[in-house]
C-alpha cells in the first residue's frame, strides 16, 4: 500500500524512499514490532479473561508435572500475535502488485491457522 506514495515523488521527492525495498522491509520490521507490542499487552490480557491458560495437568509424570507448575497462568496462542503483526506489515509495505507477498500472507495464515 505505501509503496505506491513512490508514484508522489514528483510533488515531494523524499516520496521516493518508497521504491527501495530494503526501506520498506525495515519499516515493515518496525511496524510489526510495534503492532505485537501494542496489541500484545491487550491480547494477553484478553487471553487470560477468556481462561485460555496452559494446561498443566500432565498425567504422563509426576515430575512433569512438577516442572509445568510453573506454567500455570501462562496464556497460550501468543502465535497469533505475530502473525497479526507480519500480515498487517506485509500488507501495509509490500508491493501489492507483485505475487510473492501474497503468497507469503497466505501461507502464514495458513500454517498459523495449523
Amino acid at each position: 500500500m505505501f509503496y505506491h506514495l513512490y508514484h508522489l515523488k514528483g510533488f515531494f521527492f523524499p516520496f521516493n524512499v518508497f521504491q527501495y525495498e530494503i526501506f520498506r522491509a525495515a519499516m515493515a520490521a518496525i511496524t510489526a514490532f510495534a503492532l505485537s507490542v501494542v496489541f500484545g499487552r491487550w491480547f494477553i490480557g484478553f487471553q487470560r479473561r477468556r481462561k485460555a491458560l496452559e494446561r498443566t495437568e500432565k498425567g504422563d509424570s509426576a515430575r512433569l508435572a512438577e516442572i509445568h507448575q510453573s506454567k500455570r497462568d501462562t496464556p497460550t496462542m501468543g502465535g497469533i500475535i505475530l502473525l497479526f503483526a507480519i500480515v498487517v506489515s506485509t500488507g501495509l509495505w509490500a508491493r501489492s502488485d507483485k505475487l510473492f507477498p501474497w503468497l507469503l500472507m497466505g501461507l502464514s495464515i495458513a500454517l498459523g491457522l495449523v
